[in-house]
Formats: C-alpha cells, structure tokens, sequence
C-alpha cells in the first residue's frame, strides 16, 4: 500500500521576521501569522494507543487550532528505528524540541501531517476546504471541464474559455477571475507573467507581472508500508 501525505511544518520565527523586514511590512512576522495557520487547521493530538507502549509525542497545543477544515496530526505508524534515531540525534548534541510548527526548527521532534486522523487519509484542499464551501456556500463546481484560455478585455479578465466533453464555452465573469495552478499546467491561457519567460513558450503577455508563476515549491513525503 501506498500513503501519500503532506507533512505540515511552519517556518522559524527569524525567516518570518527577515521576510517581513525585506518587504517592509511586519504583518508577516511569526506572531503575526500564526493565527491564521491556527484558523485553517483542526488539530488531533496523537493515539498514542495506536503508536505503542513507551511511544511519547511531545507537541506544542498553543501552535495549533481546533475550528478549521483542514486535519492536523499524527501519523498512528511508527517506525521502530525511530528510538534509535532519537539517540543518534541526542548523541550529534541536539535537543528535542515541542514539534515543528511553533517558529523552531533546530532540534528534532515527530512530524505532523495534513492527515485525518479517523481514517488516516491525506487531508486535502479538496477534502478540506473545497468540501467546506461546497456545504456552506454557493460554489458551482464544473467537473471534467478543462480552462483554455482567460478572456481579457484589455488587462481585464472577463472570463474563462472551457471545453467539456469536446464542447467549447465561455464562462463569463460578474466580479473577478482568479487562478489556481496556472503555474502547472500549460493549459491556463493565463497570458500573465513574466513577458521574456512568457514569450519563449510563444505567447503573448497580457500583463508583464515578473513575479507571477516563479519560485514554485511543493514539499510532501511518501510513506512506503506493505
């Protein structure tokens, strides 16, 4: 069997602090943001039941929420090697400290993961926070229909062009467009961006926006078990 998950580890309190200083703006300080992680989340502290006698998951509550859609714990496997790796980093001098998400990185800890704890599946955006707007709100949702192309009216997105089963249409736009993964997939028509990146690929740029689609990361683990 194969788990995909998505391991969830907030950066420290000095990079959030050098960012908020490089643009200016300390609304981006540790502090500053971390309620707003809390927000998304909804934390499960860990079975320790499931993981064994004498298996103890030090973690720190007050980095974590309880309201939010996205699912925050621990994973119920753990690797037998894990005591001994624990004394390999005790033996190198580091400490153990109350997780990764609380603004500290130098020591080691068990990791949380973006995983339902109930069912010990991956907690998704699309389990999380899309199935909560679909419940709450009055999100339309076109499946099995492929974005084309942004429809612009000068610098003005207006809509989006969308094929579904072979069958082209416009869906047109009362308030905004937003787009999500246009980074990823060649098929978004964006047309905004970078003008010299943009104009390799041999499309014409809307809006020379040099900062759209760069410095893309996607961090997730896989736990290989049988």
């Amino acid at each position: 069997m194969k788990v995909d998950f998505c391991t969830i580890v907030s950066g420290t309190v000095g990079s959030y602090k050098k960012w908020a200083d490089a643009v200016g703006d300390q609304s981006f300080t540790f502090d500053n943001l971390l309620p707003y992680f809390k927000k998304s989340i909804k934390f499960t502290p860990p079975n320790l039941a499931k993981l064994g006698p004498g298996v103890t998951v030090p973690y720190d509550p007050s980095a974590f929420g309880q309201g939010g859609p996205v699912h925050v714990s621990y994973s119920n496997f753990y690797q037998p090697i894990s005591p001994y790796i624990n004394k390999a980093f005790k033996a190198l001098g580091l400490n153990q400290i109350l997780g990764f998400n609380s603004g500290k990185l130098i020591g080691y800890s068990h990791l949380t993961d973006a995983i339902d704890p109930q069912a010990e599946t991956r907690s998704s955006a699309e389990t999380s926070f899309l199935a909560e707007a679909v419940q709450t709100t009055t999100l339309q949702i076109y499946k099995q229909t492929l974005a084309k192309k942004i429809v612009f009216s000068g610098k003005k997105a207006t809509g989006v062009q969308v094929t579904n089963a072979g069958v082209p249409y416009t869906i047109s736009a009362r308030k905004e467009v937003s787009l999500a993964a246009g980074v990823v997939s060649e098929q978004s028509g964006a047309r905004v961006g970078p003008k010299a990146s943009l104009s390799k690929l041999g499309i014409t740029s809307v809006s020379d926006l040099k900062g759209v689609g760069q410095n893309l990361w996607v961090r997730c683990k896989t736990l290989q078990t049988s």
